[in-house]
Order: structure tokens, then sequence, then C-alpha cells
């Protein structure tokens, strides 16, 4: 996979930051938030067990993603880092339009003889 990203283009989900070697580029590196109490029923309407709930939710209250992508990346100067907020259905919306504008903008950026993106 490291060097498909290499070649640029990907959108890719994961958690933590340390999965992908600092030299597999990453342009945008976004931590997505919600409300605590909005969590708590999203991971009870998942069937999460108790345990995991726990973990999870005291994962986001400590910020502990947004943490450690600003730790892992904070050297890396093409790296932009972008917190959104995910607590209503118009704010999903709203981050999907965005991460879809940043693709169309890369690709724009990133075209080759006339092709779009890699």
């Amino acid at each position: 996979m490291i060097r498909d990203l290499e070649a640029g283009g990907k959108v890719i989900d994961w958690i933590h930051a340390d999965f992908w070697p600092l030299e597999s580029p990453m342009d945008l590196v976004i931590t997505i938030r919600a409300d605590n109490t909005l969590l708590f029923d999203r991971y009870i309407a998942r069937g999460y067990n108790q345990e995991k709930i726990e973990q999870n939710i005291d994962a986001e209250i400590y910020n502990q993603i947004g943490e450690e992508n600003v730790d892992y990346y904070h050297d890396e100067p093409s790296t932009v880092l972008v917190e959104l907020q995910s607590n209503t259905q118009r704010d999903m919306e709203a981050n999907l339009d965005r991460l879809a504008t940043w693709i169309q903008n890369w690709r724009r950026d990133n075209a080759t003889n006339g092709e779009n993106g890699h």
C-alpha cells in the first residue's frame, strides 16, 4: 500500500497516526470529533460492549487521536491537519462536501499532461 500512497490521490481511513510510516506522504489528515453524549448513543446503537464504549469515550474526552496526529505529523510541513465536528447529520454532510472539494482541488492541482490526478 505504501507505493499506492506515494503515487497520491488516495483516501484512506484509519485510526492511529503511527500506522503509516512518516515516509508515506499524507497531504491531509482529518480528525473527526463528536460530542460524547452523541457518541455514547451511537456506540450503544452499534452494539458496542461497555468496556469498548468507555475506551472510546475516554479517547474522545482527551482528544487522543487528534493529539496523536499533531504529535506524529507536526514536523511534516506538507501535511495539513484538520479537525471536523460530526455531531449532526448536517455536520456529516458538510464534512463529506468539504472532503469532496479537497479531493477535486487535489486532482486539479496535481493534474499531469491533461489527466486528472493519479
